[in-house]
């Protein structure tokens, strides 16, 4: 993505995240924004960031200009970063992630696609339903990805709508 994308939201959280030396911003956006927000940074996860700014958009100087300081200008990865995912790698790793996540289980659950909520049922479905032996077979191109991006997408919309 190369357009640069701003939805106002609001911060409500910082926690330390100790083991990867940062922090955790927690920011709300209101819910008929989701999907601008997933259209504006796609669909982020530990091992696919995406890179973002952090601005305050409205009052509440709390700084003086002396405290400000520029962020890094370097282009070099933070040391907690992976490196990117190869591009015919990266819908097993999103089949991957969906799988072990529960509310993606209780999305196939809900839909008769999985007899039970969990990791196992769901990577089971999936394999059913792309028609794979194995999650690594979803490959761009392929009729296990066409599949794959159907299912996904209608995890995506029950999501949004929940």
């Amino acid at each position: 993505m190369t357009a640069l994308c701003a939805i106002e939201g609001q911060l409500v959280d910082v926690r330390n995240v100790g083991t990867h030396k940062c922090v955790k911003l927690t920011v709300h956006v209101p819910a008929e924004y989701a999907r601008k927000v997933i259209d504006a940074f796609g669909w982020a996860t530990g091992v696919d960031p995406v890179p973002v700014a952090i601005a305050r958009m409205k009052g509440g100087d709390t700084t003086s200009k002396d405290e400000i300081t520029p962020a890094a200008t370097h282009d070099t990865a933070p040391p907690w970063a992976r490196k990117p995912v190869a591009s015919e790698k990266r819908l097993a790793q999103q089949a991957g992630i969906c799988c072990a996540d529960p509310v993606f289980q209780a999305f196939l659950y809900e839909h008769d696609m999985a007899i039970e909520k969990t990791e196992e049922c769901a990577v089971t479905a999936v394999y059913l339903i792309c028609g794979v032996a194995s999650r690594k077979d979803i490959v761009p191109g392929s009729a296990a990805a066409t599949a794959w991006d159907g299912l996904y997408s209608k995890f995506m919309a029950w999501k949004l709508s929940a």
